[in-house]
């Protein structure tokens, strides 16, 4: 059984949405604890494990991604887990391990990797992603996939309805992320590595919609086979 590598905030828990969907495909969920780690420590653990997944959460501090000005709806900074998360991805890239990042984790992938963030999009889209009053399971909207991207070979169309709980996105895409699918509006929903075993990262919360969407359940299972060494 693949062992994956989740980084989650020193002072709460993995969602439950989270373990339910990679168990359920047959993976051990390995927990690190995101404390301001040295970087041998970060390389052991994943040396340990198969795969890593980055998570939803707060906002990337702008800094890293040097940005000097910080909009007034930035919310739940935490320098330790930007570290741990910001440099896992770059050591998981490097090495070629799998990597899954889901939210917040697509933007510490695109900064981890040199690109750059939008810092509130409701000034900049009339389309809603923040996903206010919605049930986490229920689509917001659709997604145009990019035909020939490992995203469409996983889910197997070329649009998707995907549940929307962000008010962040990529903006600049990092050099070596290929974009895999965007929303209405233009913006980016979804990037992946195609050089690599397996890098992607998706906007939305697909483990919110695993029991309730068979592509969002493609997407574990395409990772979690891709942790135990299949190729796709």
């Amino acid at each position: 059984m693949p062992r994956i590598l989740v980084p989650i905030p020193a002072k709460s828990d993995l969602k439950e949405s989270y373990r339910h969907s990679l168990e359920s495909c047959g993976a051990v969920l390995q927990l690190l604890r995101a404390e301001l780690t040295p970087l041998d420590v970060l390389r052991e653990a994943l040396d340990a494990c198969d795969g890593v997944m980055l998570t939803g959460g707060g906002d990337v501090n702008p800094k890293r991604y040097s940005e000097d000005y910080v909009h007034p709806e930035v919310y739940g900074v935490d320098e330790d887990r930007d570290h741990v998360e910001i440099e896992l991805a770059k050591l998981a890239v490097a090495a070629d391990k799998p990597l899954f990042a889901i939210c917040r984790g697509v933007q510490v992938l695109n900064v981890a990797l040199g690109g750059t963030l939008h810092q509130h999009l409701p000034e900049l889209t009339p389309i809603e992603h923040r996903g206010h009053n919605r049930p986490r399971q229920e689509p917001a909207h659709e997604v145009q996939i990019e035909p020939g991207t490992r995203l469409a070979q996983i889910i197997g169309t070329d649009r998707a309805e995907v549940n929307s709980f962000h008010h962040q996105a990529i903006d600049a895409v990092a050099h070596g992320l290929c974009v895999a699918a965007r929303a209405p509006d233009g913006l980016v929903e979804a990037v992946e590595m195609p050089h690599k075993r397996f890098v992607l990262g998706v906007q939305w919360h697909p483990e919110d919609m695993f029991d309730s969407s068979p592509p969002m359940r493609c997407l574990f299972e395409a990772f979690v086979k891709a942790c135990a060494g299949e190729r796709l």
